[in-house]
Formats: structure tokens, sequence, C-alpha cells
């Protein structure tokens, strides 16, 4: 297994792992965030997004490969806490993590996981967070890793 920083010659690639990694995710996704529904062009809605992150000096965009074959990747973002009361840092956040599912158990995450996580303390990251879904399946691996919930953050419908 290989894992690298995505680059910009990979992006037909990624883009098909994305889209991949969102018909995989739809069934415990809310409604109103499915960007593969109602889309014309999901294709490039997402392609721009990848380019976007490939691109950004504040994101790493990492991929795993087994062979020639992308089999997993994961994102993030530096992010800056500026608020009236506290003193401002930086954070990381995860923004994505997938792993192609006969992947799955062979330490692809938390490869991928150490890998972004290295970069977020180069660039002094006070700590890591991400948000989840209530019914994503991966909330054991956060678990593992030593995430915690802090917030809950309720919805309702209104019609």
């Amino acid at each position: 297994m290989i894992i690298k920083k995505a680059s910009i010659e990979e992006l037909d690639k990624l883009t098909k792992i994305l889209i991949e990694f969102k018909e995989e995710v739809k069934e415990f996704e809310q409604e109103e965030f499915r960007v593969l529904k109602n889309k014309k062009k999901p294709y490039e809605i997402i392609k721009n997004s990848v380019e976007k992150k490939i691109t950004n000096e504040k994101s790493l965009f990492l991929v795993a490969y087994e062979k020639d074959e992308i089999v997993g990747f994961m994102d993030g973002i530096l992010r800056e806490f500026n608020h009236l009361v506290y003193e401002p840092f930086t954070y990381g956040e995860i923004m994505h993590i997938w792993v192609k599912e006969e992947f799955r158990k062979n330490g692809i995450s938390s490869a991928l996981k150490d890998k972004l996580f290295k970069w977020f303390k180069t660039n002094n990251c006070k700590y890591v967070k991400l948000y989840l879904l209530d019914k994503n399946p991966a909330l054991g691996i956060y678990e593992k890793w030593g995430f915690e919930p802090v917030m809950k953050i309720m919805k309702k419908k209104l019609e």
C-alpha cells in the first residue's frame, strides 16, 4: 500500500472515487446533503470540488493505492478559531475519509489518519475535529482513534 498526497494529474481518478464514495454513503446521508440527487452534472461538481482541495495550501488530500488502484482517501483542512473571548488557534478538520469495502480492516484508514495528523501537527494544530451523521457506520473507528462527542446538533423539518 502506498499513501501519498493527491496530485492534479489524478483528478479524473479522484472524481470517480468520490462519486463511488457518495453512492455508498447516501444511504445514511441526510436528504438535503445528497449531492448526486437532482444534479445534472455531478461529475463536474465533484471534479471542481476535488481540484480546489488539491490546490488549496490549507488542505491536504491523501490517497491510498494498492498497485495502480485508488482504494481509499482522506482529506483535511486547516481552520482558524477566532473568538472575541478566547485566544485564537489553529485546528484541523477531517473532511472525508473512505476506503473501498473490499480493502477495509487492513489498516488503510489508520495509515491515512496518521499521515494527515502528522500534517496537522506540522501546522501547529491544537486538535482535530470531524463532523459525522448519526447513522455513519464509521463511528467505531473514530472512537478507536480517540475522538469523543462534544456537541449534539438536532434538527426538525418544517412542513
